[in-house]
């Protein structure tokens, strides 16, 4: 009699679980409603036949500034926003070891100057005397190439001088374009070297702005000619800017992923395109280094 209750028992304890086990199933699987995107990403234009992915530089491309030698940071004279004019000192090197220098080469040129002095002196008293007897022609020789030597070795001081001074000059470093310093990368007290990435200084212009547009090499056949084209800035699909055609690139080149950095992850060869938006009032709405979605069609219009 117990056993034959347990076993019942366990029969029904066993037909719970796999119904609920059921249940669990059901429930997991079942369909959940996908919610809607925050912002409703750009709709193609009917007229559109190549879209590719675009980033916003200055007009010209941006300016990368760094230094022509390697030092140690002593000056910075501008921060970010600052307009720049060609020209103006962006920041400066210590240039302790270089006025070092200049000062040893200075005096090199005040010694060599007084050795030219001096032979030129004896030269030019042995030549007075007009007794062959008393001043042999090969003594004579020999005096003038020792001026001549002296007199070289005053052009070398004097190069050398002017390279210490140059290499002053190049301590401070000058803008070498007009416009917006879109990022200061330097503080006083730190070691920079030529090439340096990111740069010291980068440099573009904020009233006038251009977009690089990427386009697969697989599409470039069907590329119009002359395109125009309406690019939607990412998390605002529904507002577009109308570009108008600046050039194409005439080479083909790998795609990075727009970090701006030169070691970038290569993903394909595109063709790239440049545009200017239309409306001057479209350079206020966008950003340098901001990413749009770019549509290419030969008489492109916002929808």
């Amino acid at each position: 009699m117990i056993s034959l209750i347990a076993s019942r028992l366990s029969f029904w304890v066993s037909l719970a679980g796999i119904l609920a086990t059921l249940f669990l199933l059901l429930r997991t699987t079942t369909s959940q409603t996908i919610p809607e995107p925050l912002e409703k990403p750009p709709e193609k234009p009917s007229s559109a036949k190549v879209a590719g992915s675009g980033i916003v530089e200055s007009l010209g491309d941006n300016t990368r500034v760094s230094t022509n030698v390697p030092g140690v940071v002593s000056e910075v004279l501008v921060s970010v926003g600052q307009k720049v004019s060609k020209g103006d000192a962006l920041f400066v090197l210590d240039s302790r070891v270089a006025e070092s220098e200049l000062a040893i080469a200075k005096s090199g040129l005040e010694v060599a100057k007084a050795q030219y002095d001096s032979l030129k002196k004896v030269l030019d008293r042995l030549t007075k005397v007009g007794d062959s007897r008393a001043v042999s022609t090969s003594d004579l020789e020999s005096r003038r190439s020792e001026v001549a030597i002296a007199a070289a070795q005053v052009k070398s001081a004097e190069a050398k001088v002017s390279r210490a001074e140059t290499a002053i000059t190049l301590l401070t470093v000058l803008s070498p374009v007009d416009g917006s310093a879109l990022q200061v990368n330097v503080n006083v007290g730190e070691f920079n070297s030529p090439g340096a990435v990111p740069p010291p200084v980068l440099l573009g212009s904020r009233d006038e702005l251009q977009i690089r547009v990427d386009i697969d090499e697989e599409l470039t056949g069907v590329l119009p000619e002359n395109p125009t084209a309406v690019g939607y800035v990412r998390g605002i699909g529904e507002s577009g800017i109308e570009l108008d055609f600046i050039r194409i690139e005439p080479l083909i080149v790998p795609k990075s992923n727009l970090s701006g950095l030169p070691a970038e992850r290569v993903d394909t060869r595109v063709l790239q395109i440049l545009f200017k938006p239309k409306s001057p009032e479209a350079n206020q709405r966008l950003y340098i280094g901001q990413q749009l979605d770019v549509f290419l069609s030969p008489s492109a219009s916002v929808n």
